[in-house]
């Protein structure tokens, strides 16, 4: 498995892919923890974007890279720099990477009862899913829409989710969150809209 870290966890297959749980490896803050939820709060699944795509980090290191950022770097609201961890619940890989068993690969970023910071106001309810890269100039790739295909109906069966409840970042007004127009880009938008019908049906 050379693109899946040596003490990452695997977790359960979904469909054709596979989740594997790196929470425990990525960086997270010095001092600052996210808070706790509760799992049976969660009835949104929010679709985010990296908002960049590294020819030298991809798959898992990508998304620790991203991770590094910003828990060194991102600004808080007070002007210190620096969040808990990682914001999202799960990454998927721009290239592809699959496991020993040949099934595609996703990461878990954050466990479901932690309260990241993924979407302005909607951070207690939302389970976010981040694809890497800039979607707003790329589409998704093959890897990722396959992962989806299977990712999404697994998120909506273990939540309980409806149709309706499946949004791009860019849609969170609308649940009464904090929106990014471009986030997760216009391409992956294009694909939620049919996604939202046959992952609930």
């Amino acid at each position: 498995m050379s693109d899946v870290p040596e003490r990452a966890r695997f977790e359960e297959a979904t469909g054709e892919s596979a989740l594997y749980d790196v929470s425990h490896l990525l960086p997270t803050h010095r001092h600052e923890r996210y808070r706790r939820r509760h799992v049976d709060g969660i009835d949104l699944l929010v679709v985010h974007h990296s908002g960049r795509l590294s020819k030298h980090h991809q798959a898992y290191d990508g998304m620790r890279n991203s991770a590094r950022f910003v828990v060194t770097q991102r600004k808080n609201r007070d002007g210190t720099s620096g969040w808990p961890g990682f914001p999202y619940h799960a990454w998927i890989p721009y290239g592809e990477v699959l496991d020993d068993a040949g099934r595609r690969v996703w990461f878990r970023g954050q466990q479901d009862n932690v309260r990241s910071w993924h979407t302005g106001g909607l951070n207690k309810r939302g389970w976010s899913i981040c694809l890497q890269g800039a979607l707003s100039k790329h589409p998704p790739s093959d890897h990722q829409l396959a992962v989806l295909a299977d990712a999404v109906p697994w998120a909506v069966a273990r939540f309980g989710l409806c149709e309706d409840h499946i949004v791009g970042h860019c849609e969170a007004d609308r649940y009464g969150g904090h929106r990014k127009d471009a986030c997760p880009g216009t391409h992956a938008m294009s694909w939620i809209g049919g996604l939202r019908t046959s992952a609930v049906g």
